[in-house]
């Protein structure tokens, strides 16, 4: 196993039934990562390389952490406080992961402006999305069997930013642009594996990116688990073959040492082009 929980477990002897087939624990990120780049998804499963994290990462876990704070007030007796307060959460967040050993600073953006994004992109959603949003469960947890067969069982394990009275799921996006709604209407993983871990069918993207706001609303049904289950069993497939590498992808600026921890690493493509460090 990671260090986030994820890995496979070959068959061994003995009951129960379960532990003579492959057990995988898979996440959507990871399954994403496969999607984009199979060997950068084998090196998330080995954990064998450091993660690395930019100030526009870093902002984006400090914001979820402010939102979680804001929405167990609004949850508890005493309610909402005022933004100031959420703006602290965050800013003070952001400054203890700048002392992480995998943050990198990006010299092209600056601190300071990092900061004044972050507290921006917060307002954002304090003031257009926190209004609508009525939680019922927020860092919501779970872990559940998605796929099965004679050889093989694969869990899907992971963490949902809200879950709505309204009967869907939100999830909070800090972003430079809007998302590609196209995109996710014709395929997303997340939307799949979170709306089938709660047994609901709708789910939100709420984005906070530079120019406003967007809230991408996406239906899921028993074809999109069905799919994810499809996928998830081909990661499952080469995790059991035991290949020295995966097939690998120069994923567009994703594949970058800026993004990617197997990059800035010196593996895959960045064996090749240590010097393209934007």
């Amino acid at each position: 196993m990671n260090r986030r929980g994820l890995g496979s477990e070959p068959p061994g002897d003995g009951y129960p039934v379960e532990a003579r087939k492959w057990n995988h624990y898979f996440s959507q990120s990871l399954i994403n990562d496969f999607l984009m780049c199979p060997e950068k998804a084998r090196h998330e499963l080995l954990g064998d390389v450091p993660r690395t994290e930019s100030p526009k990462m870093a902002l984006g876990t400090a914001g979820h952490s402010a939102i979680e704070y804001a929405l167990k007030d609004k949850l508890s007796p005493r309610g909402l406080s005022d933004f100031e307060r959420y703006a602290a959460i965050m800013m003070e967040a952001f400054e203890e992961r700048m002392y992480l050993t995998e943050f990198r600073e990006d010299p092209k953006l600056g601190m300071e402006w990092a900061k004044r994004r972050g507290v921006s992109a917060l307002s954002a959603w304090f003031d257009d999305i926190c209004p609508q949003v009525k939680p019922a469960a927020v860092e919501k947890s779970f872990e559940y069997k998605l796929y099965e067969d004679e050889n093989r069982i694969i869990y899907m394990k992971g963490t949902i930013d809200c879950v709505d009275e309204g009967g869907f799921i939100w999830d909070w996006k800090f972003s430079g642009s809007e998302r590609k709604e196209w995109k996710d209407r014709r395929g997303s993983v997340q939307a799949a594996a979170y709306t089938k871990a709660m047994n609901l069918q709708r789910f939100k993207y709420a984005v906070m990116h530079e120019q406003g706001v967007q809230v991408v609303d996406l239906y899921q049904t028993p074809a999109h688990w069905a799919w994810l289950a499809r996928q998830a069993v081909g990661v499952a497939l080469l995790v059991e073959a035991d290949l020295p590498m995966w097939p690998v992808n120069d994923s567009d600026w994703w594949c970058d040492a800026k993004w990617c921890n197997v990059f800035a690493a010196g593996q895959c493509k960045g064996q090749y082009f240590p010097e393209r460090n934007r």
